[in-house]
């Protein structure tokens, strides 16, 4: 079986059997990750030392409007949550978790993570 992001893994567990064959079926085909834009504007502005202006690019090159208006709603909301903030933007750490059996393999790939007086954060964004 594939490696599967924490995001479908916890989608999943809302599924009834039947939506969980359907959705690992698609990720065995070489499903897609609708979150991917939003994912590279927060990657960009963060790491990437990038503007607002500059990130949202990701999401206004989508084809599909009702995507392209939610990845930029992601990114919108991004901006506005660290407008105020001052802090140190790090490389996310990622693994891989495996079941005991190792059939079932899940990656956490955080979106950002930051520094700040009381530590090290990650955050995965919802």
């Amino acid at each position: 079986m594939p490696q599967t992001h924490i995001r479908t893994f916890l989608a999943a567990s809302f599924s009834d059997s039947m939506g969980l064959v359907d959705r690992y079926s698609k990720y065995g085909n070489g499903g897609y990750n609708y979150w991917h834009s939003a994912k590279s504007a927060i990657s960009d502005m963060t790491v990437g030392q990038q503007s607002y202006d500059q990130a949202i690019g990701h999401c206004t090159k989508i084809a599909r409007l009702d995507e392209a208006i939610a990845n930029q709603n992601v990114a919108k909301r991004f901006q506005d949550w660290r407008a105020g903030q001052s802090l140190d933007y790090v490389e996310p750490p990622s693994s891989t978790i495996s079941g005991p059996r190792e059939i079932l393999k899940v990656k956490v790939e955080p979106d950002f993570a930051y520094t700040n007086k009381d530590g090290v954060f990650v955050v995965l964004v919802w």
